[in-house]
């Protein structure tokens, strides 16, 4: 079976949107579990873990030890998929993915 990283916004201005980012991200799980591809993620595996900037520069680094044993990089776009340009496509936090997963050649997927 393939591995699959999901690679989508989480911070959130208040808690329905945070609730709205983890619900798309355990949909698009399903939707990958049900073609044979098991989805690996962060989104709500951490929420006891406060973001703050030391915080933050673990999940990272957590999120790139997930994306080297991923076969394929999955990207929520958070745009709804009208630009090009990454600053459009990603967060911050997501863009550091998307780089390190090119950096590894590792297949990205847009979605």
């Amino acid at each position: 079976m393939k591995y699959a990283y999901i690679c989508a916004p989480y911070r959130a201005s208040c808690q329905k949107e945070l609730e709205r980012n983890i619900k798309r991200v355990q949909q698009f799980a399903k939707v990958l579990w049900d073609k044979g591809i098991i989805p690996v993620y962060t989104h709500g595996s951490y929420f006891w873990l406060q973001e703050t900037i030391e915080n933050r520069d673990k999940i990272l680094n957590l999120c790139k030890r997930l994306i080297d044993i991923c076969d394929v990089v999955y990207v929520l776009r958070k745009d709804g998929g009208k630009s090009k340009a990454l600053t459009q496509i990603a967060t911050v936090g997501m863009q550091i993915e998307i780089l390190y997963a090119r950096k590894k050649r590792k297949k990205i997927i847009f979605v």
